[in-house]
């Protein structure tokens, strides 16, 4: 019997961040279905492990590009946009 755990998926990150969020909905919504073969619920975990990596990365970019305008005595300026770390 082959080990489930060890077969490689063909992984292609997708073109944006919302095609990538829809895919990951997609595999949420066919896991919590119950209507796959074990073998393809693991291939499809595995394809979220890499989309919800890749997303997560993505909004780590978005981040550190973002700035904000702030007014400043009759000017504005750009700084960093700092996010606050919340504890879960």
């Amino acid at each position: 019997m082959p080990d489930l755990f060890e077969k490689e998926i063909d992984w292609t990150p997708p073109a944006d961040f919302e095609e990538g969020l829809n895919k990951l909905q997609n595999i949420v919504d066919a896991l919590e279905s119950g209507n796959l073969k074990l073998e393809e619920g693991i291939q499809i975990f595995k394809e979220a492990t890499h989309l919800a990596k890749w997303c997560s990365e993505q909004l780590k970019e978005a981040e550190n590009n973002i700035k904000v305008l702030i007014a400043e005595e009759g000017s504005f300026k750009l700084e960093e946009f700092e996010v606050e770390e919340t504890e879960d």
